[in-house]
């Protein structure tokens, strides 16, 4: 194999011209795969940046017609459906996450998050816009995530009358505070509202759904003082507006606590002070993963995402047809070296391998060059994703292991496909 790999090298030394057109048309084809493939790693494969999300539920319901509800807000966590018969939702009233909490025998621990606002954030440098989210005070501990500076939010900091406080973003605590970690317990301002700032979430952690990007969190109890025009009816039964998510306790199965939830979730709305749904209406509560029913951005990007994987596949394999067809115009000309090589006993495999060693250490080195073009074309991408978008769109987009192996795979087999036809021909060399 050495043998051949030398001589394969030598090969391409004495055709530069011939090597760069196929490095150059195959570096273009595998980087387009390879940039498409890092976008769906980071955005459909990879693990929600929490601790042990397998057993991170999220609630869900459904019904044939929609509640009497005053109030119903989804912020693009997950896919919301208001059809004429079907309703879906993950969006709860504070009522019921109160319920869920002191009646639930199988979950773990419950949590829940609220929508996103827009901050005045000032007090210290230059005032800014933030968007931050209103999460419960567990919601740090729930989900597992740790502080890079300072302490996150527990129960106390999310009671009635405790202390105005703020967790921000690591990427925001760069920005406002340099990276300081004395900053952590001054007073800011939000919306003209002191708050105090205790500390800093972890880098890798900016919000729960695929593609958030938060600049903070305020604990749920802080809306009332920190929004303008907050209304006490947003805390009322028929209020829709809370993400709801549960731990799974350990020997509990998913379908016992689904029963269960379901349960209390239909003796909210069917009988509750004020009922919100008629028996007719048969509303129905599911837990999903976490990592399946957080959709975030990925519902609106996932198709359009896909729909390029197969194009670019597509061209690679218009790639793989070109250069076959040179190697193919080059292994024309090499027949009465092929012919000599069986006249002195190689065998017609032998010279195959000869040719895809040389296909392969093609296909190499335009996968090397493809690595280079994926990580430009994928961040290019993701730029023109976030200027698309209202809000902004965080995406760890990296070429890690997976997208590594992907583009080996891909070079690989990308080498055989268009070595295989010129391989084959040079293996029946016409010895006369």
């Amino acid at each position: 194999m050495l043998q051949d790999l030398l001589y394969a090298l030598r090969g391409m030394r004495r055709q530069p011209g011939l090597t760069g057109v196929i490095v150059l048309t195959l570096g273009l084809a595998i980087g387009a795969n390879t940039a498409i493939f890092s976008l769906m790693d980071a955005l459909l494969l990879r693990s929600l940046p929490v601790e042990s999300p397998q057993t991170l539920m999220l609630l869900h319901w459904t019904a044939s017609k929609r509640p009497q509800t005053h109030r119903s807000s989804s912020y693009g966590d997950c896919l919301s459906r208001y059809m004429q018969h079907s309703v879906s939702s993950c969006s709860f009233s504070k009522p019921f996450l109160d319920q869920l909490r002191q009646q639930t025998q199988t979950l773990a621990a419950v949590t829940a998050s609220g929508g996103a606002g827009q901050y005045n954030m000032s007090g210290h440098g230059q005032a800014s816009i933030t968007r931050d989210q209103a999460v419960a005070g567990n919601y740090f501990s729930v989900l597992g995530v740790k502080a890079a500076a300072g302490r996150l939010f527990t129960p106390s900091d999310d009671a009635p009358g405790a202390p105005l406080v703020t967790v921000l973003s690591y990427r925001d605590w760069q920005t406002a505070f340099g990276g300081d970690r004395s900053a952590v317990g001054a007073t800011i301002e939000l919306n003209n509202t002191p708050v105090t700032m205790i500390g800093v979430a972890e880098p890798t952690f900016t919000g729960l759904a695929p593609g958030s990007a938060f600049d903070g969190w305020v604990p749920l109890s802080s809306l009332p003082q920190l929004t303008p025009r907050w209304s006490p009816k947003q805390l009322e039964a028929d209020s829709i507006w809370l993400v709801i998510l549960g731990r799974l306790r350990s020997g509990i199965s998913l379908a016992q606590a689904q029963a269960e939830t379901n349960g209390i979730w239909r003796t909210t709305l069917l009988t509750g002070a004020k009922p919100l749904s008629q028996p007719s209406d048969n509303p129905q509560l599911t837990l999903q993963s976490a990592q399946d029913g957080l959709n975030g951005i990925r519902g609106r990007y996932s198709q359009p995402l896909t729909i390029l994987m197969w194009a670019v596949g597509a061209i690679l394999l218009i790639a793989c047809a070109n250069v076959a067809g040179l190697l193919l115009g080059r292994a024309s000309a090499r027949q009465k070296e092929f012919a000599l090589r069986r006249a002195l006993g190689a065998r017609g495999s032998r010279i195959l391998r000869q040719l895809l060693t040389e296909s392969v250490a093609l296909a190499l080195l335009g996968g090397a060059l493809g690595l280079g073009l994926a990580w430009w074309g994928a961040r290019l991408m993701l730029a023109m994703i976030g200027n698309g978008s209202a809000n902004p769109v965080n995406l760890h987009v990296a070429l890690d292991a997976r997208v590594l192996l992907f583009t080996l795979a891909a070079t690989v087999v990308t080498g055989i496909v268009f070595g295989l036809a010129p391989g084959l021909r040079g293996a029946r060399a016409d010895l006369s």
